[in-house]
């Protein structure tokens, strides 16, 4: 099941501007117990000004039932966090999350060029980016990008 619900304020003048996006896909097995799931949320946030943004997304994933207690499994989820990766695990019986910030940035307008700041992506077939194999690489069913492109960050 996949759900997307957006909303965004009404413009504040003609100088500030926000939206809010949450994109979530929900994962059963019909063979799977019932108690066992997948779930996997991304929020954005982005916030306008006349001449730049400020852009927030993370991703908050969950597993839980029986597959969150298999050792395999857990080792993982288990990798060692570091400050690049922006990611942080949560571990119980039976249950697994993670919370990654996926994108934050700063965007300013400078005359005829955009200056970005942050964590941010590039994407693939924009401009002269597009190599021929991506035409080969299938996007996977869980993807929550707003492009729905393979890219990398």
């Amino acid at each position: 099941m996949l759900w997307v619900l957006a909303g965004a304020a009404p413009s504040l003048g003609a100088e500030l501007s926000w939206e809010l996006t949450l994109a979530g896909v929900l994962a059963r097995q019909a063979s799977a117990p019932a108690d066992e799931a997948y779930g996997r949320l991304r929020a954005s946030w982005a916030h306008g000004w006349h001449d730049g943004a400020l852009r927030l997304e993370a991703d908050l994933e969950a597993l839980g039932g029986s597959a969150a207690r298999l050792p395999l499994v857990r080792r993982a989820w288990q990798e060692p966090p570091s400050f690049a990766d922006a990611t942080r695990t949560w571990m119980h019986r039976r249950w697994l999350a993670r919370a990654t910030v996926h994108r934050a940035e700063i965007s300013q307008w400078l005359g005829p060029a955009r200056v970005r700041v942050g964590r941010t992506a590039l994407v693939w077939g924009q401009g002269k980016l597009w190599p021929i194999l991506d035409r080969l690489v299938p996007v996977p069913p869980t993807a929550l990008e707003p492009e729905q492109r393979p890219g990398m960050d």
